[in-house]
């Protein structure tokens, strides 16, 4: 394998030059061989630490922005399918299920859709205002089930903020902003579509 530099910020834990990582999506295995931070080369980073890392063990074309570092034994849910709460901001339009657009978490950027609209909510209590919506528009706050195209590393917002909050995009607007509740799992994603589909 070539040795590559990749770039990002380290958000939480620490790890040392000859660390095993598992780079998230994708779930490969590599080792950091240098850790660069403001042109010096250091031997530990730290939380909040910006760093370069020369690493081994994978391939450039299998590097993407979003990707995430993580420790072997304590992997960050990769997820194609979870639950939010959002503020839909300015649309022109009605949304409904199956609308789609484009999500952007940390560095990740992906398309989604809208795969269920549980309920609208109320913007200073958070009641449930209206169950099973048939459309919501903006200016409303609702909680929803989005599904992506291809999955990424996230976090429920009150687990860990950084993976935990977003923004949709669409026609190059802002149209929402939200955060994670819940991150299903491949298994529980098919169980929740095939009991939508049921309905």
């Amino acid at each position: 394998y070539q040795r590559r530099v990749h770039g990002g910020t380290n958000h939480s834990g620490s790890f040392l030059v000859g660390d095993k990582l598992l780079m998230l999506p994708v779930k490969k295995e590599l080792i950091v061989e240098t850790i660069l931070h403001e042109g010096d080369e250091i031997e530990k980073c730290y939380p909040g630490d910006n760093v370069q890392l020369k690493v081994k063990g994978v391939e450039e074309e299998d590097v993407h922005m979003g990707f995430v570092l993580s420790q072997p034994w304590a992997p960050i849910p990769t997820t194609s399918y979870f639950t939010a709460q959002l503020l839909l901001l300015e649309c022109k339009n009605i949304i409904s299920a199956g609308y789609t657009c484009v999500l952007h978490i940390h560095a990740a950027v992906e398309e989604c859709a809208f795969a269920r609209l549980l309920c609208t909510l109320d913007k200073r209590t958070g009641a449930v205002l209206k169950k099973d919506p048939p459309f919501v528009k903006g200016g409303e706050t609702v909680l929803v089930r989005l599904e992506l195209a291809q999955s990424v590393t996230v976090e429920p917002f009150k687990v860990f903020s950084k993976l935990g909050r977003f923004v949709l995009r669409d026609e190059g607007k802002t149209i929402g902003v939200g955060v994670i509740t819940k991150v299903f799992s491949e298994e529980q994603r098919a169980e929740q579509l095939a009991a939508a589909a049921a309905k």
